[in-house]
């Protein structure tokens, strides 16, 4: 789970999967409500789990075997990426 690097705190699963789905690069913490940014390894694990999920939409397999991989995958990448975000003070670019 992430932890707030101003305040130390560490969010629960729930805060941090609310926090997940905006579109703003800053999160705020729950705790100290200062801004927050997702590390440059923690979005390009975001990004690889992505392709993760779309990778049965090319393997050469029954459409209805494809809907079950591709359904599992989003299910265990949307109840499992809360853990692999890693927060920095400072927003870091991708490249």
């Amino acid at each position: 789970m992430p932890i707030c690097q101003s305040c130390g705190n560490q969010w629960s699963w729930k805060q941090t999967f609310r926090k997940m789905f905006t579109l703003d690069v800053s999160i705020e913490c729950p705790y100290c409500k200062k801004k927050q940014y997702q590390t440059r390894t923690s979005r390009k694990r975001a990004a690889y789990m992505t392709l993760l999920i779309l990778l049965p939409l090319i393997l050469p397999i029954a459409p209805e075997i494809k809907l079950i991989i591709l359904f599992s995958f989003f299910v265990i990448c949307t109840i499992g990426f809360p853990y692999m975000i890693q927060l920095s003070n400072e927003e870091e670019h991708m490249f």
